[in-house]
């Protein structure tokens, strides 16, 4: 919350409209770092809606519409971040969100390209209940179809909302965002988002080898 609220007051200074991100080719896919599993997905949906709520530009990094975890098992043979070499073999580096996205449910990149990929992914991307945008464009609780029910909704709203986030329902406990309403002829729509802690989100920060 003090992020957003950091944000929009700096760039209100000046006039400018606030640009919102939840990943990059940097860092570690937020399903794996809010914590993994069906758990780090549902904090991973509520973030997403959160961000395409607030006022201002959003960018979506690749495969984060397909709630794609990080890749952490990649074989060492084919990692080619810098850091995996400047760190003598001991941080395996960025390479586990920069694996190419599922789009077909089968294939030998899952429909990324006409040949294999140059990072391997994980066989639990492919089928008919995996993680491809073919597979995930017939489920219409997809973590993709959430995404673009998201954005159809936002592109039908105002671009500014009615006042500017509030915490008023913020605690050290039970931390929750509360979003103003945002309108649109025939709408109005409240956005509130907890991002409880159930479980520490578990840290990959420094990732090191232990065995080959």
């Amino acid at each position: 919350h003090c992020v957003i609220d950091g944000c929009l007051s700096a760039e209100s200074a000046v006039g400018a409209p606030t640009t919102w991100v939840l990943a990059n080719h940097d860092v570690i896919r937020e399903v794996t770092r809010y914590g993994d599993g069906s758990l780090g997905l549902a904090r991973a949906r509520a973030a997403a809606l959160l961000m395409l709520a607030l006022p201002g530009g959003a960018y979506v990094y690749e495969g984060e519409e397909l709630g794609l975890p990080e890749v952490l098992d990649l074989p060492e043979s084919v990692l080619a971040d810098p850091t995996w070499e400047r760190s003598g073999h001991t941080v395996r580096g960025r390479d586990g969100c920069r694996v190419p996205i599922p789009w077909t449910q089968e294939g030998p990149s899952l429909g990324f390209g006409s040949g294999q990929p140059w990072l391997p992914q994980p066989t639990s991307w492919a089928g008919a209940g995996g993680l491809s945008v073919q597979a995930e464009e017939r489920d219409p609780d997809s973590t993709l179809q959430l995404y673009r029910r998201a954005l159809h909704l936002r592109r039908q709203l105002v671009t500014e909302p009615i006042g500017t986030p509030q915490g008023a329902l913020s605690s050290r406990c039970f931390p929750v965002t509360f979003i103003a309403n945002r309108e649109a002829p025939g709408w109005r729509v409240s956005i509130a988002a907890s991002m409880w802690l159930i479980r520490t989100p578990r840290s990959l920060r420094g990732r090191k080898r232990t065995s080959r």
